[in-house]
């Protein structure tokens, strides 16, 4: 950079106000653009960021005014676009690190990568993010189960951006959430106004599943003076909550059978008295998706007959209209 242009950066650093910093890993003197991002100055040439043709960059370039020295704010966190500089311009053996022991680094940076590599339309890290990210199976579970409900909210969001490149991020996420609100006392109310504000009906329907057997066990009522106030729900979510339990409290209306205490033997099983005996030991509830699923993962050995009604109760429950008892019927669209 020549004296001429760090004169007119620093001029115009000091219009903007507070004096920015200046990032110390990717501030490249020789580099093509400056980007203010918050209060951090990153200087990048402009090769990497236009490798991609179709990328937001490249047309952010094309169609860019002013002088070339003036930064380019950019409504980011430092730190998600300083992670993506780091999967743009990192090291041969950062890259060689990477790609033999992934689990090394954070699986936060990599959502970090995959959430700003779609914004900027960078499809090519994008994928690579999340092909990282997954290399470990149980990263992402682990980092869902202790972080923030706001990146609970914001995970979903991403999810649903990036259902193309992270087709599984969803469900992860939703599977998380909810057994984090069962387990860990997430907020419920919380948990249903995101959901209604998405239009996520498995998701609310979860949640109320969850209210409804609290209440048939009386976990979630102190006292007659307490009541239902201390669930927090708003009184929508009240009367969604009460007019499915009272549905799904008569025989009449509930569309699940309770957990039968025989075994439907399958026709080639040979050792049906020892899958029923198997049976006798699993505890699962068939109107709970999340407790037939940890059944079905704790099956070691071949009771064909114990998953196989594992398999039925899963997919009755799917077809079940349970979320129409707390949310009602939706909404036909008229021509």
């Amino acid at each position: 950079m020549d004296s001429s242009a760090t004169l007119s950066l620093d001029g115009m650093l000091s219009a903007i106000g507070p004096h920015p910093t200046r990032d110390p890993d990717y501030f490249f003197e020789d580099g093509d653009y400056t980007f203010l991002v918050e209060d951090v100055l990153f200087k990048l040439p402009k090769f990497h960021l236009c490798r991609d043709p179709e990328s937001m960059f490249c047309h952010m370039f094309h169609d860019a005014t002013g002088q070339s020295a003036e930064p380019i704010r950019l409504d980011d966190t430092a730190d998600d676009f300083r992670a993506l500089c780091w999967a743009m311009f990192a090291s041969p053996s950062t890259m060689y690190t990477i790609s033999t022991r992934p689990g090394d680094v954070e699986v936060r940076k990599y959502l970090r990568v995959l959430d700003i590599a779609h914004k900027y339309l960078l499809s090519e890290y994008e994928k690579w993010a999340w092909t990282l990210a997954r290399v470990i199976p149980t990263a992402i579970p682990q980092y869902l189960d202790v972080c923030s409900e706001d990146d609970l909210e914001h995970l979903i969001d991403l999810a649903r951006r990036c259902s193309e490149s992270a087709p599984e991020l969803f469900d992860l996420v939703e599977f998380a959430w909810i057994a984090r609100v069962r387990d860990d006392g997430l907020s419920y109310t919380r948990a249903l106004t995101f959901g209604e504000e998405r239009g996520m009906r498995a998701f609310q329907t979860e949640i109320y599943m969850e209210l409804h057997r609290q209440i048939n066990s009386a976990t979630k009522i102190s006292s007659p003076a307490a009541g239902f106030s201390q669930l927090g729900l708003t009184k929508t979510q009240l009367d969604r909550l009460l007019r499915g339990h009272a549905l799904l409290s008569d025989p009449d209306q509930n569309p699940l059978a309770p957990r039968p205490n025989t075994l439907p033997p399958l026709p080639h099983c040979h050792v049906h008295q020892v899958c029923q005996s198997h049976w006798r030991q699993v505890e699962v509830d068939p109107s709970d998706a999340h407790s037939i699923l940890v059944a079905r993962h704790g099956i070691h050995g071949n009771y064909y007959c114990v998953d196989a009604e594992l398999e039925r109760m899963l997919s009755e429950l799917k077809k079940a209209p349970i979320a129409d008892y707390f949310l009602g019927p939706v909404a036909s669209v008229s021509a």
